[in-house]
This record gives C-alpha cells, structure tokens and sequence, in this order.
C-alpha cells in the first residue's frame, strides 16, 4: 500500500542563525519518521536536511541570508517511502 504524501502545516525562520523550523501533519498509519529535504537553489539540487520521528522539526541549514526550500517524505514499514510533499519557501537569516 501507498503512503500519502507529508503534508507541511508551517515553516519559519529559526531563532538561532541558519535554522528553519515547521512541522507536520500528523502521522498516518504505518510511518516510522519523516526525512526533510532542502533547497538553495530554487529545487535543483537537493540536500538531506535529517530525519525525524516526531510533527515538528528544527533543521541547522549552515547557510544564511538565502531563501531555502524545505520538502520532505515519510518513511514506512518495509521500507517503503512516500512522495515529496508540496515544498514551502522561507528566508533564512
């Protein structure tokens, strides 16, 4: 069976310099975590950010002063992975 795709509630700057922070919809069924994904360059290339097992996430990004894409998709029993969600821009300080 299929995973649904993640689905972003928010995502904004971090407080500490070179962060972003969001979070999640809630789980669905069968998902062990989530990995994020991020963007500096409008989508072409694509860094693993981290993974997580919880709704809301911090990711140090090591970079400034640049708007970052922010994507992610769950990971499931049996090793199975969803689709990226739908990516959501913010500018980071």
């Amino acid at each position: 069976m299929q995973l649904p795709k993640p689905i972003l509630k928010y995502l904004h700057r971090g407080v500490k310099p070179g962060t972003v922070g969001g979070e999640l919809v809630d789980f669905p069924k069968g998902v062990r975590e989530s990995s994020l994904l991020h963007f500096t360059d409008g989508g072409v290339t694509k860094s693993n950010g981290t993974s997580t097992s919880g709704k809301r996430f911090i990711l140090d990004l090591g970079v400034m002063e640049q708007r970052v894409r922010v994507s992610g998709y769950f990971l499931g029993t049996f090793q199975r992975e969803s689709d990226e969600c739908d990516a959501m821009d913010v500018f980071v300080l």
